[in-house]
């Protein structure tokens, strides 16, 4: 069921569809460029950047390089990437998906029929999965990613891994947002908790514990201070 802004979105994407075809989501520096134009004028703001999200990684492109008879295909497929592979929650994935629907599930063919028969092969490879598991980066020591949380609107936030700091029993990490966030100083971090779930599945969550942050604090400093000291 879609809301009256959910509704604004859908007749603004089936707009962008009818003034430059489905095959405009291929392309995604001009999609990018036409959402901003588009979405801009209509005071579409929040939305926007799971939007953006879903076109630089490329799942818009699987859909509309579909065909109508293979669409249900395809849009099962996108949104298996986007709650399998990218962590979007299942609500905000199926509500985006229901934002193009009417653009794209009628639409004419754009691709020849034999590129796209099977969705399975269809542009798959060109879809960025980069935005991995932010559990699973930052325990990989290897890895010094930017990491993206949602928060439950589906608002994406990017971070920058500053430490992973073991305190006691608890796995906690420094992440520092690249575009501060309202409230918070410029330059400021948060400290976020490595928890399980009943399933054993892992997650992150900010701790308000004064006692925790302060320690947590603490011991990285105890960090640097011995690395420059190795260094030295």
């Amino acid at each position: 069921m879609l809301n009256d802004t959910d509704t604004l979105i859908s007749n603004v994407i089936k707009k962008i569809v009818d003034d430059f075809g489905p095959a405009i989501f291929a392309d995604k520096k001009k999609a990018l460029a036409v959402i901003a134009d588009y979405f801009s004028k209509n005071n579409i703001t929040d939305e926007k950047m799971l939007v953006d999200h879903a076109i630089k990684t490329g799942v818009i492109e699987i859909i509309a390089t579909s065909d109508k008879s293979n669409y249900a295909d395809c849009r099962k497929k996108a949104l298996q990437i986007l709650t399998e592979e990218q962590f979007i929650a299942k609500k905000w994935a199926d509500k985006l998906l229901l934002w193009f629907d009417e653009a794209l599930s009628n639409t004419d063919i754009t691709q020849p029929a034999q590129e796209s028969e099977n969705c399975e092969e269809a542009n798959t490879e060109n879809i960025n999965t980069e935005h991995i598991n932010p559990v699973d980066a930052i325990l990989d020591e290897n890895n010094c990613d930017n990491v993206f949380l949602y928060d439950e609107d589906g608002t994406a936030t990017e971070f920058e891994q500053i430490a992973v700091v073991p305190v006691n029993d608890n796995i906690c990490a420094i992440l520092r947002p690249v575009v501060t966030i309202p409230g918070m100083k410029e330059g400021e971090a948060l400290v976020f908790v490595i928890d399980e779930f009943d399933d054993g599945e892992e997650f992150l969550y900010v701790t308000e514990n004064e006692s925790l942050i302060d320690e947590v604090f603490d011991i990285y400093y105890k960090m640097l201070e011995e690395s420059d000291t190795d260094e030295s």
